[in-house]
Formats: C-alpha cells, structure tokens, sequence
C-alpha cells in the first residue's frame, strides 16, 4: 500500500542557505543549517522611526522567536536614536526569519533595512580607535566605552622616542556584538576637546607574525605597526629609518 501523496499547497521560502516549508496545520523545520551559516543571530536594523523605543523593537522582532537583546543606538549625548539597531535572537532559525519577514516591513513612513550584522567569518571583537584626544589615558577611554559593554583589553599606541599617547587605542571587547554596537554607537563623536570626531573600525589579526598585531581594514589609515621609509643620503646610497 502506497503513501497517499499530499495535496496541501506548500509555500518554499529560503533565506542566507536556510530553507523552510509552510503547509496547512503548521509549519515543517528546516534543515539543519550548513557550517557557513551557523551562529547567525545577530541583526542589524537601519532606517527605524527616530521615536521607536526598544520594547516596541522588542515586541515587532519577538513575533518570530526568542530574542536576547534588543538595542536601538542612540546619540551619547542628547539620547536621540540615530534610527539603527540590533536585534539578537537565540535561534539562527528565528533571526533568518525575522529577515525574510520584515526587511522591508513598514511602519510611521519607515521602510525597515533588516539584515545580519556581521558575515560570521568575519566576526571579531577588536576595534581600532583614532583621533581620540592626547590628554586620555586607558581608565578614561574605558569609561567612554563601558556603556557598550565588557572590555577585555585597552592598548594605547605611543610615540616610539617620547612614550606619549598618539591617539589611537585597539580595544578588545568580550562579545563580538558588543564590538559591533561600540563600533556604531561610537565612530563620528566628537569628544570635548578633540579636533576630529572619533574614527573607529573593525580590526583583523594578521595571518602572519605576532597575534598581538593587527591589521586596520581601512587602508588609507596608517596601519597600527612600523613602516619603513626609504630615504636617501647626499651621495646617493640608499638607507632606511624608522618613521612614527
């Protein structure tokens, strides 16, 4: 005796190598996501009406699973929303979902722009952090950015002949989200006595050499370790010396 084949329309809908099928008397599970796609949980939420609050957030996103946090970034100082977030679900599953349902979800004459944070090969904790102002020592630049979360590590970058402190600092947060919302919440403020808003990025560990060093992804910048600068004596001859 064979099975009967089902008539029930089924709706297919896949999203970021996550699949799943939708039929009359709920829903059928994916299956398991591939190595590449797991650990996907984190969202990123652009263009949200300036007035929405975080348990309004809370409530929209929960509709499709369990969430761990809900932020909406906000301006340090007047504690207006600069109209992003992040949503972090529990499941890979849930935050799929709440991508394919919502990107794009109106609401107050706001399209939303849901997508994941981070590609997970990508993911890191370390910040590169410039034109922070020469009178900041570690205990102050921790405090600017304890809001954001656990901070495992602060390195202040100093000038090789007089030891004082360049502006520039890495930081190495705990959670790899907590990172992402410091690098967000935190890169264009302008600090009172700065002559430059902040300029912070995600940082990578070199494939090479020491793992305490580091490489700035923006190129333009100057990279967070010594360059050689070729140089020329008066007969000529070619020499090299260190540059700050």
């Amino acid at each position: 005796m064979t099975k009967k084949e089902s008539t029930v329309p089924t709706l297919c809908w896949g999203y970021a190598g996550i699949r799943g099928m939708f039929q009359t008397g709920g829903p059928v599970d994916p299956p398991p996501s591939r190595p590449e796609v797991r650990n996907k949980t984190n969202l990123i939420l652009n263009y949200l009406p300036q007035d929405m609050t975080e348990s309004e957030l809370h409530r929209l996103f929960s509709k499709y699973g369990e969430i761990r946090k809900a932020k909406v970034i906000r301006h340090r100082d007047t504690g207006i929303s600069c109209c992003y977030g992040f949503v972090d679900f529990v499941s890979e599953r849930q935050a799929a979902a709440a991508v394919y349902n919502l990107n794009g979800y109106e609401t107050r004459g706001k399209r939303l722009k849901v997508a994941f944070a981070r590609p997970t090969e990508y993911e890191n904790t370390n910040l590169y952090v410039a034109n922070l102002p020469t009178y900041m020592d570690e205990k102050k630049i921790r405090e600017l950015f304890a809001p954001y979360g656990k901070l495992l590590d602060v390195t202040l970058l100093r000038h090789r002949f007089n030891n004082k402190f360049r502006g520039v600092a890495f930081l190495d947060f705990e959670l790899a989200r907590d990172a992402e919302e410091a690098k967000y919440g935190m890169d264009r403020y302008m600090i009172k006595g700065a002559f430059k808003p902040l300029k912070v990025k995600f940082v990578e560990r070199a494939k090479s050499g020491p793992t305490s060093h580091y490489r700035h992804k923006d190129k333009s910048s100057t990279p967070p370790y010594k360059r050689r600068q070729r140089t020329y004596d008066h007969h000529g001859s070619k020499r090299f010396r260190d540059s700050d």
